[in-house]
């Protein structure tokens, strides 16, 4: 009894010690999420594990084309300096005007971005860029910025094609 004891033992714990890395290894849950360089868990957390992933989708030539007037009015806003949200509002409707360098003093902005994904769906898409903004004064003042070249803002819009020009439904950026 004693001689079987010293052989089942160790068994067992073997065999435990395997399923644990199996399990821990090869059997992914839902909150189990592959990270890539420059992903954040606080972002996956904020945007949500359907929304994020879209995020590994790599964006088709035909989706691209689609959303560069998309991108582009992106870029206008971010371009675009002004005295009051107001202003910008106006320019940009709901969801682009918080890109507007809007500071009373504000003379001249800096940015730089970077378009991650997208998809087209018939009148519907999706649009992913991140971003990093400088607005300055002009004395080169550093008024406000947002973003880091280790760790720009991630952005995603939802937008609607009316009358042939996409128009931003929606925005998700963390606050």
């Amino acid at each position: 009894m004693r001689k079987s004891l010293k052989i089942i033992i160790p068994a067992s714990v073997l065999l435990a010690v395997i399923a644990a890395v199996f399990v821990v290894r090869y059997v992914k849950s839902d909150n189990d999420f592959e990270f890539r360089e420059g992903e954040y868990r606080w972002e996956l957390d904020y945007f949500g594990k359907d929304k994020y992933s879209e995020l590994h989708e790599e964006i088709s030539d035909a989706d691209k084309a689609e959303l560069m007037s998309l991108y582009d009015e992106v870029d206008r806003a971010f371009s675009f300096v002004c005295k009051t949200d107001e202003e910008a509002k106006a320019e940009f409707g709901d969801y682009l005007y918080v890109y507007a360098a809007d500071h009373t003093i504000a003379d001249h902005e800096t940015h730089k971005l970077r378009l991650l994904t997208g998809k087209v769906d018939g009148d519907e898409a999706v649009l992913w860029f991140s971003y990093l903004s400088r607005v300055y004064s002009a004395g080169g003042e550093l008024l406000c910025s947002s973003g880091s070249e280790n760790n720009p803002c991630k952005v995603r819009l939802e937008a609607e094609k009316r009358d042939g020009k996409w128009v931003v439904t929606d925005r998700m950026e963390h606050p």
